[in-house]
């Protein structure tokens, strides 16, 4: 059994690293506008994917207690971190491809799609380690927990902040988005609730990364 979930997810893994290399030999040789169009669109994909993948197991009680159980919370949560930063590099992408800088567009989405590889290749590698298999889809349940986590999040950074300080909006529209997934699109819209918890984490994670420098200035 352990077997199969490895060649499971490999055979997952494969299809994600080859999107690229494969969406070339489709284009032939395509302008460089249509190349950074293609890779950022790939991001996306994989950005999806990946953020699915952390949905389902932040949504899930059985599956992070098997994660605790074999002591790989807190890479699992390292992972979370990293995978936020490789959205910060799609939209850096998708923001530079609207603007035409094509090259500025395909480098940043090149940088986050190898981090989503190896967020998904280290995250599948942690479900093997904890005996975990995933059934196919996100359920309503599990959305709804992965959206109360990422509330207790926000709660606990806003205890951090100051109102005054210009990064607390974020926090106030990450609570905006959160909140119109659990009450406007649970439990019927799925994906829209997706979306906005996607788009929430992204925020707190900003967030973090703030406090993160502003703890390395005071402590060096």
């Amino acid at each position: 059994m352990r077997r199969q979930k490895k060649i499971a997810a490999i055979a997952a893994l494969v299809l994600l690293l080859v999107s690229v290399g494969s969406s070339a030999l489709v284009l032939g040789q395509p302008t460089i506008e249509n190349r950074s169009t293609r890779i950022v669109q790939i991001a996306e994909d994989a950005s999806e994917t990946v953020g699915n993948l952390i949905l389902r197991i932040e949504g899930n009680e059985t599956i992070k207690t098997k994660i605790a159980e074999a002591e790989l919370t807190e890479e699992f949560d390292n992972n979370v971190s990293l995978y936020y930063q490789g959205v910060s590099k799609y939209d850096e992408a998708d923001a530079l491809l609207g603007d035409g800088d094509y090259e500025g567009a395909i480098s940043n989405a090149t940088e986050a799609l190898s981090i989503f590889r190896e967020v998904y290749r280290s995250i599948n590698r942690i479900l093997i380690d904890s005996d975990v298999i995933l059934r196919p889809l996100v359920s309503a349940e599990e959305l709804q927990e992965a959206i109360e986590r990422s509330q207790e999040r926000v709660d606990e950074l806003k205890t951090l902040i100051s109102t005054e300080a210009p990064i607390y909006s974020k926090l106030t529209e990450a609570e905006e988005l959160l909140t119109e997934a659990k009450n406007v699109f649970l439990p019927d819209n799925v994906d829209d609730a997706k979306t906005n918890l996607r788009e929430a984490n992204v925020l707190i994670s900003e967030v973090c990364n703030y406090l993160k420098e502003v703890a390395q200035e005071l402590n060096p």
